[in-house]
């Protein structure tokens, strides 16, 4: 009788464990390394969960709504490529979130290329032409999110800022990427 009790508790105990809050599983810190971009910033209660930084990459930046299921301003960038992925607990919705970077981005100097939802982006085609971090760093719903581009210039020097949100379950999660365009820097040594 003992050993059963036993063995139903211990069976009770693992069937609760997919049943806890989401709460209870939520990132609540940043990703070691991770920080935000300098004059950007994060929405409010984010945490980092992907962060991606190369002296000299390429990325992809929609700079246009899709055609006919077919890009139609896509933009293949080359220079220092930042990418950070956020996730932000149950109760903003996408397009506050979406706003909000928007607004920053406008302050930073960043003039708009395209901003857009999952219709007027061209759905799901589009949602998978951007470059994104993996699963579990960045979630993208192909039915359900919003999408921003910008660009600057500064001293001849041109940025381009792009801001992808979308939801899975009830949490928020959006990927910044920045790209500053440059040369590659000659790293080749003599042997």
């Amino acid at each position: 009788m003992r050993h059963a009790l036993v063995v139903s508790l211990y069976l009770l105990s693992l069937t609760s464990i997919p049943f806890a809050p989401p709460e209870a599983h939520a990132q609540r810190a940043d990703v070691r390394g991770a920080r935000d971009y300098a004059g950007i910033g994060r929405f409010a209660g984010s945490a980092i969960t992907g962060y991606q930084v190369k002296d000299f990459d390429a990325t992809r930046l929609q700079a246009a709504p899709f055609k006919d299921g077919k890009p139609t301003d896509a933009r293949r960038l080359e220079g220092r490529i930042t990418r950070i992925a956020y996730r932000t607990n149950a109760g903003p919705s996408i397009l506050e979130v979406t706003r909000n970077y928007e607004t920053q981005l406008a302050k930073a100097g960043f003039e708009t290329l395209l901003a857009c939802d999952v219709d007027a982006c061209g759905g799901i085609p589009f949602s998978e032409a951007i470059d994104a971090l993996p699963i579990p760093q960045m979630w993208i719903d192909g039915f359900d999110y919003r999408y921003y581009a910008g660009k600057k210039s500064d001293g001849g020097r041109e940025t381009y800022a792009a801001v992808l949100v979308s939801k899975n379950n009830n949490e928020i999660y959006a990927q910044l990427v920045v790209a500053q365009i440059g040369d590659i820097a000659n790293k080749m040594v003599d042997a």
